[in-house]
């Protein structure tokens, strides 16, 4: 099978950690992520979940919830092995790196006008202060959760928002105080 996309290997992990699950299971699981790099839309998740199945790294199971008949999905065991093999890729390619679709858009702030720029740096102070929110939520519910995984990636969901909102508070100190 060729290299898996993000979204793959992230929806064979929530099924591996949650199975037998739904794709709207599985969709609930990313909407209420902190993560913005996946989209837990009907129209990505489940086309991607019939695809992993066809490709055998997911098995389906006929389940019914009242009138409403539909598939419960488990992982296979080659489906294992590659969540294994791209969660080890990691060691080899650039995840280290920050891709940062923010500060790109900020490096061509001068292409605004001084008012475009103060209220769109000032959208997403408030922005990433309702994220940082969130997250902390998120965070205090998790540290009872006797997951240590689950509230160590909330924990730096929380540590990433934090940083990205002194930065943005930085660049309203230094370019319109």
């Amino acid at each position: 099978m060729r290299k898996l996309s993000e979204l793959e290997g992230a929806v064979l992990g929530v099924t591996s950690l949650y199975e037998p699950v739904t794709p709207y299971q599985i969709r609930k699981v990313f909407e209420r992520s902190p993560n913005p790099h996946w989209s837990g839309s009907a129209g990505s998740i489940y086309p991607l979940v019939e695809r992993l199945a066809r490709n055998r790294l997911l098995s389906g199971r006929a389940h019914a919830t009242g009138k409403r008949r539909g598939l419960k999905y488990n992982i296979t065991a080659s489906g294992r092995k590659v969540l294994r093999s791209w969660i080890l890729e990691a060691e080899h390619e650039k995840l280290v790196g920050i891709s940062d679709l923010l500060r790109l858009r900020f490096r061509f702030l001068p292409a605004l006008k001084v008012a475009e720029q103060r209220r769109f740096v000032a959208t997403m102070i408030r922005k990433m202060t309702e994220e940082v929110e969130k997250i902390e939520a998120d965070c205090h519910q998790t540290s009872s959760s006797h997951d240590d995984y689950l509230h160590l990636t909330a924990r730096g969901a929380l540590l990433m928002a934090r940083a990205r909102l002194a930065w943005l508070q930085e660049v309203w100190a230094r370019l319109f105080q």
